[in-house]
């Protein structure tokens, strides 16, 4: 596996986990 793909894998999980956590957090105050 290149630099880049580990790179490209760890953000992908990183955008993964900052977007549940948004969405955990709106949907709580929404409701």
């Amino acid at each position: 596996m290149s630099d880049f793909a580990k790179v490209e894998q760890s953000l992908r999980e990183e955008m993964t986990r900052i977007a549940s956590s948004f969405f955990q957090r709106g949907y709580a105050t929404g409701s």
